[in-house]
């Protein structure tokens, strides 16, 4: 569950959520707009529970760590060590790092590169392993 209504106001910790989808920031006027509703619940949201909510599971995320590419991993290390980090995680995420660093090394200037090939006159790729 996305919830926009946090990220825009950062200093909220609670809203008033009726079954139409409206936001209320008091619990008074939530559940006069709901009495003209058919539900006539509203919803307490706590922000904690949205932050809990919106996060992957770190089984989920263990599932896709073998087929992340170099940038998806780093991008999913980042974000695990900023936010209460699971070990398991953390771990799997790093040993995957590795193992795409170590599969393609970079270059003395830095950027990718792969051993035994060079660019041609015609800017083909030819090996020089002949």
């Amino acid at each position: 569950m996305s919830n926009d209504t946090f990220k825009n106001n950062p200093d909220l910790k609670e809203y008033f959520e009726t079954s139409d989808g409206q936001k209320f920031y008091k619990e008074d006027l939530a559940k006069n707009h709901a009495r003209s509703l058919d539900d006539k619940g509203v919803t307490h949201v706590f922000r904690d529970q949205t932050i809990e909510a919106d996060r992957e599971t770190a089984q989920k995320i263990l599932a896709k760590v073998p087929e992340m590419d170099l940038e998806t991993a780093q991008d999913y290390l980042n974000a695990e060590i900023t936010d209460s980090p699971r070990k398991s995680v953390v771990a799997a995420l790093e040993k995957r790092i590795a193992q795409l660093e170590a599969a393609n090394p970079a270059k003395s200037d830095g950027t990718p590169g792969a051993e035994g090939t060079e660019t041609g006159a015609e800017g083909t790729n030819q090996n020089t392993e002949d």
